[in-house]
């Protein structure tokens, strides 16, 4: 692809409506959306009869791109950016939560739930009410500063580390955990890894293999003991019998924004994202758009939406252009 769109709100929506309308071919565009609809966000949060507004804390009302934005109310709002999806013909695909993004031989893989896309541009519109899930026993109060639910807010190194969940999350935190030094094991419920996708579950597999994993299979933690220096780790029906532990990283599904930008890469002052005039971050070719380009002061839609005009101007077209002269076609092949 061309441009890959991680989240498909208004930022999203209109980042695409913008670069199709210049001539970016469909096909070498999609969005990539966790939830079932687009604007899941407006669908889910705002009362029925909650007025949207064009005016926000001050902020310019002015759109200044295709998407034009005015006071209306939720259906409306939702009808604006369903109604620019079918104008400009822009590729959507539901239910696709990204896991994480790395830089390629000079392009992005995005990997997700339903396999990896490659793509020279990607922009990242996610919102901001993301939140890690919890587990359904209490975590006692001595032992919630040895416990975290992302690897990035606390750094862990030279440490017995319990990881649990059988995702793709679960997989990744094991990999960055074992190369900080950690001896790394993870906990999962199921006997096999079909919840990873294919590179995940290889990775776990070879890590295994290589005596850099302890892969706890079919196992339910029940309950923690504090220990002290360590964390007691019991499990239901004492399959096995109790494992201490320095940490416990939960991956059990949900995620927060900044977590998620630190684990791609992306460069905090201050718990803000860092990104120049362009909202390109210190990845090149990597752009944040709507919340997460507003900074402290908080988002709009209308700042979603001109955002995405910035990204869309700072895209140069003579990257897609010449693709087509080169190639024959009007989008790149994706390689896997």
């Amino acid at each position: 692809y061309d441009l890959v769109i991680v989240g498909g709100g208004p930022a999203g929506v209109a980042l695409a409506a913008e670069v199709l309308s210049r001539g970016m071919d469909r096909e070498s565009v999609v969005i990539l959306e966790q939830a079932k609809r687009e604007s899941w966000t407006i669908r889910k949060l705002y009362p029925e009869q909650k007025l949207v507004t064009a005016n926000y804390k001050g902020q310019p009302p002015e759109t200044l791109g295709v998407m034009k934005f005015a006071d209306m109310g939720k259906g409306d709002a939702i009808d604006l950016m369903t109604h620019s999806l079918l104008e400009h013909g822009a590729t959507i695909k539901f239910d696709t939560g990204v896991h994480t993004i790395e830089k390629r031989d000079g392009n992005f893989a995005i990997q997700t739930n339903k396999g990896i896309f490659i793509a020279k541009n990607c922009a990242i519109g996610i919102g901001i009410f993301g939140k890690p899930n919890k587990p359904d026993y209490p975590i006692p109060p001595g032992l919630r500063k040895k416990t975290s639910f992302d690897i990035t807010s606390t750094k862990i190194s030279n440490s017995r580390v319990l990881v649990v969940g059988g995702g793709d999350s679960a997989s990744e935190y094991a990999q960055h955990l074992s190369k900080d030094g950690n001896a790394v094991s993870l906990s999962l419920r199921n006997s096999n890894l079909h919840r990873m996708n294919e590179e995940n579950r290889r990775k776990v597999l070879e890590m295994k293999a290589a005596d850099q994993l302890t892969l706890l299979a079919n196992t339910d933690v029940e309950s923690l003991n504090d220990k002290g220096e360590s964390i007691e780790v019991v499990f239901k029906n004492n399959e096995p019998a109790p494992i201490e532990f320095d940490r416990i990283v939960y991956a059990l599904g949900g995620t927060t924004p900044m977590n998620f930008l630190k684990v791609v890469g992306v460069d905090f002052q201050n718990d803000v994202p860092v990104f120049d005039e362009n909202f390109q971050t210190n990845i090149e070719n990597l752009y944040l758009v709507g919340d997460l380009a507003a900074g402290k002061q908080g988002g709009s839609i209308i700042h979603a939406l001109n955002s995405s005009i910035v990204v869309a101007n700072s895209i140069p077209q003579y990257k897609y252009k010449k693709m087509k002269l080169g190639l024959g076609l009007g989008h790149s092949t994706p390689q896997t």
